[in-house]
């Protein structure tokens, strides 16, 4: 039996990626994942290992996810999508007996530090002083988050043997806390808010100093937020991503659409399937990277996207068939490449410029478990309402019901909701 192969994860992914106060914090999460996780996709296949499941063409790859194309091509060129995170936080390879796997962590490490010591030099270094001790508390941060697992053994059951004694914990962090990660201490180190409002203050006059012209987004330097080394690196990666990677993100963050509808869409027992099919995982790739193209379409913004689901705002009037457009998308593409029928649930909630952001997001995914796939068994929508304190249900029913002959029963409750 074979036992070259290489598992990789990292951890802990949701609770980056979902972490988030503002739009582009969802955004600048799932990229970081696939970005940091693609360079030790890079570096196993620059040592001869074969990313599972293989291509007929293994070049496939690199177009199927453009963050690796971007990253093996040095950025000369600019690629498509870069931004879209098509890349798992986890991934398994086929590896030569010459494999070494501590090189691959290696270029995780030099490539998280090379993100990070940008933005420390850009925004922090030379205001610590204004802190207590914030020099050390970047530090703590930056060696202490990430969680990395790997293991070389056989193709089913290395990485179960490692899970079995998975350490990760969330260590609560003394003093006051992130805006953002509300485990970690905020960079300041003050107790004090006098002293904590002047520190920020140094701090985002700072950021707002160093925007290119027509960039400055005022949503992202709010001295109001008090933010982790972790936090402030996500919150800034949108402004620095092209001194650093290279290229743009292709987002606008500021950018008013209220009142309008958040969607979240999520393919329904994944896992399961790809046990069966590890193709879907490039089918799901090929199927977020046209989700921005099908929402730009339709007046929408692709707030995050990864893994196997995407966050989406759109206009009250183009929600509800946007969602049918993009479950349609996913049956055709799930039946073209794997023959099979898919299942794919959704949740979409009417917000306003007053609805907080992370409550909303909150709301979706809570729905989308344990309404949409554990009530009704998956292949389901859901509307609902986040205009009160807390947001509610409005209606539910399946893709396939005639009820989605004709939109209007949902998108008039929608509007009343808008007119009152």
């Amino acid at each position: 039996m074979n036992d070259n192969f290489f598992h990789f994860k990292l951890i802990p992914a949701n609770h980056f990626i979902f972490s988030s106060r503002i739009p582009s914090d969802y955004m600048a999460g799932s990229f970081l994942i696939s970005y940091l996780v693609a360079t030790v996709m890079v570096k196993v296949m620059e040592h001869g290992g074969k990313i599972l499941p293989q291509l007929h063409d293994p070049q496939q790859i690199y177009m199927i996810h453009p963050i690796l194309n971007s990253i093996r091509r040095n950025r000369d060129e600019l690629y498509t999508e870069p931004w879209i995170g098509t890349i798992p936080n986890s991934f398994k390879a086929e590896v030569p007996d010459s494999f070494e796997p501590e090189k691959c962590i290696r270029a995780f490490k030099e490539t998280w530090f090379k993100i990070t010591d940008f933005i420390w030099k850009k925004t922090i270094e030379d205001l610590a002083h204004f802190g207590n001790k914030t020099d050390e508390i970047w530090k703590r941060q930056m060696e202490n988050y990430w969680e990395i697992n790997w293991v070389l053994g056989s193709e089913h059951e290395g990485m179960l043997r490692r899970s079995l004694w998975n350490t990760y914990f969330h260590g609560e962090e003394t003093g006051c806390k992130c805006s953002v990660f509300d485990h970690l201490q905020e960079l300041s180190g003050h107790e004090e808010a006098a002293d904590q409002k002047k520190f920020w203050r140094a701090v985002f006059n700072r950021v707002d100093a160093c925007y290119e012209p027509g960039r400055k987004l005022q949503v992202l330097v709010n001295p109001g937020n008090k933010l982790s080394s972790i936090g402030l690196v996500k919150r800034l990666l949108p402004l620095y991503s092209k001194e650093i990677m290279g290229w743009d993100f292709d987002m606008i963050v500021n950018e008013e659409m209220s009142p309008s509808v958040l969607l979240l869409i999520d393919g329904d027992r994944v896992g399961e399937v790809m046990s069966s099919m590890p193709k879907l995982s490039y089918v799901l790739a090929n199927f977020l990277r046209a989700i921005p193209c099908v929402v730009s379409d339709y007046g929408g913004r692709v707030i995050y996207a990864g893994g196997d689901e995407s966050l989406i705002q759109a206009p009250v009037n183009e929600g509800i068939k946007l969602a049918r457009i993009l479950k349609d998308e996913y049956t055709w593409l799930c039946r073209r490449e794997l023959g099979i029928q898919p299942s794919l649930s959704a949740s979409m909630l009417y917000i306003n410029d007053q609805t907080e952001l992370s409550q909303s997001v909150h709301f979706l995914k809570w729905t989308l478990k344990y309404i949409a796939k554990e009530q009704l068994g998956g292949n389901s929508f859901i509307v609902g309402s986040g205009l009160e304190k807390k947001p509610r249900i409005l209606d539910t029913c399946f893709w396939d019901e005639s009820y989605w002959l004709n939109d209007e029963k949902i998108l008039k409750k929608l509007l009343n909701l808008k007119q009152g």
